[in-house]
């Protein structure tokens, strides 16, 4: 049977880099960081490197950070894209299709078990239109298309999260609702521990949610973050690119 993972290597965009899940001076936690933390409970010699970053496209993950991470020879690896590609004006399914089968088989062909998911019908909580709402679904169910396909044909460990039944519970989700809380991203982080556990039959720790009654704390801790990181207003221009949405101004 496989020993622990040695080396983790998480790509990917604002989700896997810890957006909504801010820590008191204002780091990022995220997902990957709790499964990392697991993964550490079985060998405290894991290797852990986060090259996610905000804001990218699929392609932009491909080209900024497959190279640094093929050098640090993973084991295993994250590459969750498409939710940048789904808002842009000229979105089709190519965009997300091409940049992650190329992700999967170099980090594959190197030796890494690939972490994947599909995207959360974010749509659902955003307050916008119901025709803008109808085309923002549209797109996130063909990126869910293309990396159900790409995740079946290559061979990754994929989390279906558009299928999550607590995934769009509210208590899940940031202020901005375009990102998981801490308890959203600890979903995730325990879903990818879940998966891992029936592949390789070992026990991942991983803690249980924080209390409801605390995301009081939380959400103004966000809120800080926000103030604090997003400068000119990003979570609204994100917003105003959504499909069927006008700029104000």
């Amino acid at each position: 049977m496989p020993g622990p993972f040695r080396t983790f290597v998480a790509l990917g965009d604002s989700v896997t880099e810890g957006v909504g899940d801010p820590l008191p001076g204002g780091e990022l936690r995220g997902w990957a960081d709790r499964l990392a933390d697991g993964l550490r409970a079985l060998n405290p010699d894991l290797v852990y490197a986060k090259l996610a970053r905000r804001s990218l496209v699929s392609r932009e993950i491909l080209e900024r950070q497959l190279g640094p991470a093929l050098e640090l020879r993973p084991d295993l690896a994250s590459a969750i894209v498409g939710m940048n590609d789904a808002i842009q004006p000229d979105f089709e399914p190519g965009s997300v299709a091409g940049p992650l089968e190329e992700l999967v088989t170099a980090l594959a062909g190197a030796g890494a078990t690939v972490l994947t998911s599909t995207l959360p019908d974010v749509s659902r909580l955003l307050p916008i239109p119901p025709r803008a709402r109808a085309r923002v679904r549209e797109r996130l169910g063909a990126v869910n298309e293309v990396v159900r396909e790409v995740s079946a044909r290559l061979g990754t460990v994929l989390v279906d999260a558009e299928v999550f039944p607590e995934e769009l519970h509210s208590r899940n989700w940031s202020l901005d609702r375009l990102h998981p809380n801490s308890r959203g991203h600890l979903l995730i982080a325990k879903a990818f521990a879940s998966q891992l556990e029936s592949l390789r039959g070992i026990e991942i720790p991983m803690p249980d949610p924080e209390p409801v009654r605390r995301l009081g704390l939380e959400n103004a801790r966000h809120a800080r973050w926000l103030v604090g990181h997003v400068a000119g207003g990003q979570a609204r221009r994100i917003r105003s690119r959504l499909p069927g949405r006008r700029e104000a101004g």
